[in-house]
C-alpha cells in the first residue's frame, strides 16, 4: 500500500494536484496517516463498525487542510473476479468518505487483486481496503471543526477547471448534493454531508446552491454553521440560519470554547460579531469566565486594539486584570509581544499597569526584557521610550520589585 501511495503522489505532485500551504516550510507542515477497513469475504459492503472507523477518520481529516487521499482496495486469491471485487470495495470506501463530506475530487481509487504468492508471505490479510490521506496541519482557517472545508471552496470556485483524480461513476463527481443526498441514511451523517455543501455554499456566496440544499427539505443546520452564514455569509444566507443562532445557548457546556474561537478570531465582522453576540446570550456567558479566560478574552480584544470591545467586556464583569495560572495579566501579555497598540488600549481602559505575575514581574519589567528583542524583531529605541511613557502615565511604578529584588531597567535615552 504504501509503495503503491508513494507512486500515485508524486504523479499528482508532477501533474500539480498537490498543494502546499506555502514554499517556505511547505514540507514541515505535511500531515500523512492511513487506516484500514476490512470486508466480508466476496462482499464489497462496508460493514457498520467498519463505517464508524471511516467516520473517525474523516473526523481527524476534518482537523487539517486535506490535499487527496487514496483508497486501494484489495480481494484475496480465494474470491471471485478479484480485480474487479478490489475495484468495488475501493469505491465503497470512496462513496462511504463522500457521504461523511470529504470533497469527491480529491479521493482516488485503486484495485488491487493480491497475488497467490503474496498472500502465501501473509495469510492473516483480509478482503479489505486501505486507505492513506495526505494534507496540511492548521492551514484552513475559519471552519471550526470543518478545516476541510477549505479544500472544497478552492476545489469548486466558479470557472476553475477541476482536477480529474480519476472517473468513478459520474454521478458521485458532481458538486450539487441531490446526487448523493439520498443515498445517505444515517441521521447524523445526513446532516454533516448537508452542513459541508452549505458551507461550500456560503463561502462560495452561492444561493443558488443553498436554495437547492433547503429544497431538499435537510435538517436543521448546526450552530458552527449558522455562525458561518453570519460571520461571511449574503444576506439570503443569513436570513436562512438566523433561527439556528437563536437555537445557540453559550452558557451551557462547552460553549465558552466557541464563543472565545469566534471572540478571537480577527476576520469576524465586528457587526455580525455584535449581532450574534447577543443572540447567544455571551454577556451571561462572560459572568462565568474563569480568571484565565477573562485574561484571554482581554489579551484578543487588546491585540486588534478594539476598544469597543474592551468597553463591553467591562460592562459585562470582565476583569481586564485578570490572571492565567502564571499570573499574567493581559497587559503582561501584550508588552512581550511589543503591542504598542494594544497597551496603549488596555492601560486607556483602565488595565492595572503594577499587577505581578508569579515571579513578582510588572509590565514594565517585561518592558524592558523586550530592549533585547523579542524573536519578531527588536523594536526601536524610541518605540520602547514611547510605550515606557505610556505606561507610566498610567501609573505603573518603576520602583516595584520582582520576588528576586529587581526593579524594571529603565529604557536608556
Amino acid at each position: 500500500m504504501l509503495q503503491s501511495a508513494k507512486h500515485f503522489l508524486s504523479v499528482l505532485a508532477v501533474a500539480g494536484l498537490l498543494v502546499h500551504a506555502n514554499d517556505a516550510g511547505a514540507y514541515s507542515n505535511k500531515a500523512t496517516f492511513a487506516a484500514e477497513v476490512f470486508f466480508e469475504q466476496g462482499d464489497d459492503t462496508l460493514a457498520t463498525a467498519q463505517q464508524e472507523k471511516l467516520r473517525a477518520f474523516a473526523d481527524r481529516i476534518d482537523k487539517h487542510q486535506l490535499e487527496v487521499i487514496i483508497a486501494v482496495g484489495h480481494a484475496t486469491p480465494g474470491e471471485t473476479d478479484t480485480k474487479a471485487l478490489s475495484e468495488r470495495r475501493a469505491a465503497s470506501t470512496r462513496f462511504t468518505l463522500i457521504q461523511l463530506g470529504i470533497p469527491p475530487y480529491r479521493i482516488y481509487t485503486e484495485g488491487k487483486a493480491d497475488t497467490q504468492a503474496a498472500y502465501a508471505q501473509d495469510a492473516t490479510q483480509m478482503p479489505r481496503a486501505e486507505i492513506e490521506y495526505v494534507g496540511t496541519y492548521g492551514a484552513a482557517p475559519y471552519t471550526h471543526g470543518f478545516n476541510s472545508m477549505w479544500t472544497w471552496h478552492r476545489d469548486f470556485l466558479p470557472g476553475q477547471e477541476r482536477p480529474q483524480l480519476n472517473k468513478p461513476p459520474a454521478t458521485w463527481d458532481t458538486s450539487r448534493p441531490e446526487q448523493f443526498f439520498p443515498a445517505i441514511t444515517n441521521p447524523a451523517w445526513r446532516l454533516r454531508f448537508l452542513d459541508k455543501y452549505r458551507l461550500v455554499a456560503i463561502l462560495r456566496n452561492d444561493d443558488s446552491l443553498l436554495r437547492e440544499i433547503e429544497n431538499l427539505r435537510p435538517p436543521a443546520a448546526s450552530a458552527q454553521t449558522a455562525l458561518m452564514a453570519i460571520a461571511f455569509g449574503t444576506p439570503f444566507a443569513q436570513s436562512v440560519f438566523a433561527s439556528a443562532i437563536d437555537r445557540l445557548d453559550v452558557t451551557e457546556p462547552g460553549g465558552h470554547e466557541l464563543a472565545e474561537q469566534l471572540w478571537c478570531d480577527n476576520s469576524w465582522r465586528t457587526s455580525a460579531r455584535r449581532l450574534s453576540f447577543q443572540r447567544m446570550k455571551i454577556p451571561q456567558m462572560l459572568r462565568t469566565l474563569s480568571a484565565a479566560e477573562q485574561k484571554r478574552w482581554t489579551e484578543c480584544a487588546a491585540r486588534r486594539t478594539d476598544v469597543e470591545a474592551l468597553g463591553f467586556l467591562k460592562s459585562n464583569g470582565v476583569n481586564l486584570s485578570a490572571r492565567n495560572e502564571q499570573g499574567e495579566t493581559a497587559l503582561h501579555a501584550v508588552v512581550s509581544r511589543f503591542d504598542p497598540g494594544g497597551i496603549r488600549v488596555l492601560v486607556a481602559a483602565g488595565a492595572d499597569p503594577n499587577a505581578q505575575d508569579a515571579s513578582g514581574r510588572t509590565p514594565l519589567h517585561g518592558l524592558a526584557s523586550a530592549n533585547y528583542g523579542p524573536m519578531t524583531g527588536r523594536p526601536q529605541a524610541d518605540q520602547l521610550r514611547q510605550a515606557w511613557a505610556t505606561l507610566t502615565a498610567a501609573g505603573a511604578n518603576p520602583s516595584i520589585q520582582d520576588y528576586r529584588g529587581s526593579i524594571p531597567a529603565p529604557v536608556k535615552p
